[in-house]
């Protein structure tokens, strides 16, 4: 046989780059291309098309790229096999707008094409693209199948649009729905808290792990941690052992519940427990005010070799903010650069908040002024805490700058006002107080209960205020905001030179199922104690026990203070605040 006979052709080298593909050998499909060009023989469509599928198969998209933009040089038509291979690359990497590109070139494609291009806009996080696709395919003559179905529905639920993914869910023809589907819809109820139809679609789905993490998921998500712990429970007995992602799954609904208890039992008993099982766990300690139990768990994660992120220690400093450990809080947020944990946004916002809770207004704001230098823009919750921190020391001149600075970059918010409106009453700059009321409502925004406790705790104390605290009142109640007792506290301490608009306010209070506490019962004895009405004060201090309200010492000292004039009242008031007289004094019930 003559040497001539022996060499490859095409078709050999074809065959040799199909095995490539099959194998992954990118690097040595292309040293073959390479080869065929120097010997002279000429790559035909199934050469171009292996190479890329090579290439593709090793996410080598680049590539794969190059070669299917080499075909018109080398005079070669794509088939579909070769637009197959070129998306096939795009899905890998999820460049989503060029495979739907090269969907509308390629020639008749089927229904494998269709689904590499859903799966890669699904991998772009394109939602909408995998909706237009899956109506397309019909006018093409292409039924979807369950895997089209599928990628949809997963990439609808992604994107948060569990609405979407639930009703191209609902829309499958009957017999599709496999147990993926079931799934991926049961894991779209995740979102606005669709729990029960996450129940209805489990009780439908083949039970296995992936349905019941996935409905676990979704009760967590949907604030049901009983429910979600009850479905934890009951997988053996369906026969089903949970794995590390449903205990995670469980954890983390624990978490959304503040259930620090459950969570540290789950995590003494999950299998070979990750970053994931050990952040669930401290969060659940960080809701549920548990700062101590935080700390051991984030102590347990370090001896195991897991140093923990961002995400845990972010958890550790808010579980700390929220045990008003503040130094703590500092000690962490500067140790966390050390360890790999580069601080954020949020890492500074707790600690601000800390600081501001245990009144270091002096460290919370240096903290909001370190920020820029750390490369960290504040947000809204930064300048918040900031103000907090400016209410409770009463420093209004740092609170309005702040307040200054939000409003000129459009963050100035209902919480931020409410916060400065409180540190200048804390600070008794009523004026400014009014003036920034005003101020929210050229800026359209509306304040709450909270902003109006505000505004009439500042009126505390002046006697000349009622009457605008009983026009906010009404502002209150025309803005349908429900008053708390906080609000007729401070509204009838500033009526106390008035007791009988202070006594109309505390008889509205069950009206509107606000029930008095002893703060509000005081504040109405002391405008009593002012206006030497012991008759009502009498009255009142009688009528506390019936309210479930205990009297305190200033209510007696209030009451006996009215009293002075009558020597056996006095006297009698005295005997009950000295604990020696315990029947209630039931004389002067007249009615107010």
């Amino acid at each position: 046989m003559s040497e001539a006979a022996i060499l490859p052709d095409v078709v050999s080298y074809s065959t040799a780059l199909s095995a490539c593909e099959r194998k992954g050998e990118w690097t040595v499909a292309l040293q073959l291309l390479a080869v065929m060009a120097l010997v002279g023989v000429l790559p035909n469509v199934f050469s171009f098309s292996s190479a890329i599928g090579a290439c593709a198969r090793c996410f080598y998209w680049e590539q794969a790229l190059a070669l299917f933009g080499l075909l018109p040089s080398a005079s070669v038509s794509p088939n579909l096999v070769t637009y197959s291979a070129t998306i096939g690359a795009c899905e890998r990497v999820g460049l989503w707008a060029l495979a739907v590109h090269l969907l509308s070139q390629a020639p008749s494609p089927d229904a494998l094409i269709y689904d590499t291009v859903l799966s890669a806009c699904d991998k772009g996080g394109q939602w909408e693209p995998t909706l237009w696709l899956l109506s397309e395919m019909p006018s093409s003559r292409i039924l979807p199948q369950t895997m089209s179905y599928n990628v949809a529905i997963r990439a609808c639920a992604k994107a948060g649009e569990w609405q979407k993914a639930l009703q191209i869910f609902l829309e499958m023809p009957e017999g599709l729905a496999d147990g993926f589907s079931f799934c991926a819809a049961i894991a779209a109820c995740e979102g606005d808290g669709y729990w029960s139809f996450a129940l209805e679609l489990l009780a439908r789905a083949p039970p296995n792990v992936f349905s019941y993490t996935a409905a676990i998921s979704a009760c967590g998500k949907g604030q049901q941690w009983q429910v979600a712990l009850y479905l934890f429970h009951a997988m053996p007995a369906a026969g089903i052992s949970p794995n590390l992602i449903s205990f995670n799954a469980a954890i983390s609904a624990c978490e959304e519940g503040g259930n620090w208890g459950d969570a540290l039992v789950l995590l003494s008993q999950s299998p070979g427990p990750d970053i994931i099982t050990f952040n669930a766990a401290i969060s659940a300690c960080e809701k549920g005010g548990q700062w101590q139990l935080a700390l051991l768990i984030f102590s347990d994660l370090r001896k195991v070799g897991l140093g923990g992120n961002l995400i845990t220690k972010n958890a550790l400093l808010s579980a700390f903010a929220k045990g008003e450990q503040w130094a703590a809080t500092i000690g962490l947020l500067s140790d966390m650069a050390k360890h790999a944990a580069t601080p954020d946004v949020i890492s500074y916002n707790a600690t601000i908040g800390a600081c501001a809770r245990a009144a270091q207004w002096h460290r919370a704001l240096e903290l909001l002024s370190e920020m820029p230098t750390a490369a960290l823009a504040p947000d809204s919750f930064s300048f918040v805490a900031g103000l907090q921190a400016c209410e409770e020391c009463g420093c209004w001149t740092f609170a309005l700058a702040l307040l200054d600075v939000m409003s000129r970059a459009d963050m100035a918010n209902v919480f931020a006002y409410t916060a400065a409106i409180a540190s200048c009453g804390v600070g008794r700059q009523w004026q400014l107080v009014f003036h920034l009321l005003s101020k929210m409502e050229d800026a359209r925004t509306l304040p709450n209960t909270i902003t109006f406790n505000a505004v009439l705790g500042a009126c505390e104390g002046r006697p000349s205020l009622w009457p605008r605290a009983l026009v906010l009142l009404g502002h209150g109640a025309a803005a349908r905001l429900l008053p708390d007792v906080a609000t007729y506290g401070s509204a009838v301490s500033t009526c106390s030179g008035r007791w009988e608009a202070a006594a109309k306010l505390h008889v509205e209070m069950p009206g509107i199922h606000v029930r008095p506490n002893v703060i509000n019962f005081n504040a109405l004895l002391k405008a009593c104690e002012r206006c030497a009405q012991w008759p009502v004060a009498l009255r009142l201090l009688h009528d506390m026990p019936s309210a479930e309200v205990a009297p305190d010492r200033q209510s007696f000292n209030s009451a006996v203070s009215c009293s002075e004039q009558d020597a056996v009242i006095s006297q009698v008031l005295l005997s009950q605040r000295a604990g020696l007289l315990k029947v209630p004094f039931k004389g002067a019930l007249g009615s107010f």
